[in-house]
């Protein structure tokens, strides 16, 4: 059996990262960068 915290997730909803987003505050000079991809 695989272990769950070995395996990928992604996310398909857009209303969700749209959410994520606005809770960061990112700002248009900000820099983002994206940890642990694939």
């Amino acid at each position: 059996m695989r272990n769950i915290k070995d395996t990928q997730n992604f996310l398909h909803s857009k209303e969700l990262v749209r959410h994520l987003i606005g809770i960061c505050n990112i700002k248009l000079d900000d820099v983002v960068i994206e940890i642990g991809p694939g």
